[in-house]
């Protein structure tokens, strides 16, 4: 299966708490996450759409909710 992004890709984390079946549930504590990059280390493909877990951040995150940046200055994650 194709996906989205790939392992070792930097991604900016959105805002997914409006995302119609977000994989495992956007939750109140993920808003810490939002406006973060991060970079993808796992992929987890299930019956309920495509995952992605990163080496900064300890949740799983949809793949609709995040987006894909090469930007140096963006912010790098603080979070762990």
């Amino acid at each position: 299966m194709q996906t989205k992004f790939n392992i070792g890709d930097k991604v900016k984390i959105l805002d997914g708490s409006q995302i119609n079946g977000y994989i495992r549930a956007w939750t109140p504590m993920m808003n810490i996450a939002v406006g973060e990059i991060a970079t993808i280390d796992q992929i987890r493909i299930t019956d309920k759409g495509v995952g992605y877990l990163t080496e900064e951040i300890p949740f799983i995150f949809d793949e609709r909710g995040l987006e894909l940046t090469d930007d140096e200055d963006d912010k790098e994650t603080g979070l762990l």
